[in-house]
């Protein structure tokens, strides 16, 4: 019986890629032998390794326990609220939660988003997602 399917975080699949490239003469199931994957994980990580090393430099320090590639359903607002908290946070300027979810609400509104609200849940779930 071979070792028990878990779900790997984008680091440890960076980190097989990464043995995998300073390793070129090691077979690939001696490699997958050392991380107890199947030969199989070990396939498609390297099959999807160009998305997997995306991910990890998109979401950073976050990546360490990431597990899935999963947007938020307010990606773009997102985006836009990081850039002006970067902004912000640029300038030396302190930002509280309420003024995150002020600002978040106008860009939605600016979007023609209807159906976003600035919940205590979504910001929590916004700062795990960015920090």
């Amino acid at each position: 019986m071979g070792p028990k399917r878990r779900q790997l975080t984008f680091r440890e699949k960076s980190r097989i890629i990464q043995e995998v490239e300073e390793n070129p003469d090691l077979r690939k199931g001696e490699i997958a032998r050392r991380f107890n994957i199947p030969p199989s994980t070990l396939s498609t990580i390297l099959k999807n390794k160009r998305a997997i090393l995306a991910s990890e430099r998109k979401y950073g320090v976050a990546s360490t326990c990431r597990k899935t590639n999963k947007l938020s359903p307010y990606d773009k607002l997102e985006g836009l609220l990081i850039a002006w908290f970067q902004q912000i946070r640029a300038a030396g300027l302190p930002v509280k939660g309420i003024i995150l979810k002020e600002k978040a609400l106008r860009i939605a509104e600016e979007l023609g988003m209807d159906d976003f609200t600035a919940s205590n849940g979504w910001l929590d779930r916004f700062r795990r997602r960015r920090s």
